[in-house]
């Protein structure tokens, strides 16, 4: 009388995997465009100097950064025994393969022709970033998934953002956020839940 139960653990712990060989591959990529950029000479002086480049590489940097936190606390709370809303694991795969995607496309944008040519690795991994966005479930549904009980109590990713992760003002920014977003798709009478639950699963 368990096995959805345990199909769901599985699931749960397969979208945790993807999540960490997303955030792996992520840092392969910023390593090996900030290699070319330290190299590479462009009209003005280094490329790793231009205030553009530079920008860029920060902000995926924080992104891979905050992905992998995000990562590491749920391990940890499995580890300890701590329960997590499945919503939360969907979350991180959706999370990490788009940031993956993300990432990949930007350093292979960096690295111009080379960030295409067979012989490197980016363009292998660029293949297996889009599978990455398929595997475990695609993007969209799974969204609407999220936010279809985002916000449904404690055992919520609302409850698990308050209880776990100790952000009690994020929690009510998404409550609030999502109840202005679940409004407005009921105007005029008509109402649309799965738009509307697909926009509180991206916010969430």
């Amino acid at each position: 009388g368990t096995g959805y139960a345990m199909v769901q653990a599985t699931l749960s712990i397969a979208r945790l995997n993807l999540a960490a060989k997303c955030v792996g591959a992520s840092k392969r990529c910023l390593q090996l465009a900030d290699r070319f950029a330290r190299r590479r000479s462009i009209s003005n002086g280094p490329m790793r100097e231009n205030s553009v480049v530079r920008t860029r590489l920060a902000e995926l940097i924080a992104l891979v950064i905050a992905t992998d936190r995000l990562g590491r606390t749920l391990a940890r709370s499995l580890d300890h025994r701590i329960e997590v809303p499945h919503e939360v694991f969907l979350g991180v795969k959706v999370a990490a393969s788009e940031m993956l995607w993300e990432v990949v496309v930007a350093a292979s944008q960096l690295l111009g022709g080379r960030g295409y040519e067979e012989p490197n690795v980016l363009a292998r991994i660029l293949r297996d970033a889009r599978s990455f966005l398929l595997s475990e479930g695609a993007t969209e549904p799974l969204l609407s998934m999220i936010g279809a009980r985002a916000t449904e109590g404690e055992h919520s990713v609302q409850g698990f953002i308050r209880r776990t992760l100790d952000c009690h003002s994020l929690s009510l920014d998404l409550e609030r956020s999502a109840q202005v977003l679940r409004d407005r798709c009921s105007r005029d009478g008509r109402s649309d839940a799965d738009w509307a639950n697909f926009l509180v699963g991206r916010l969430a």
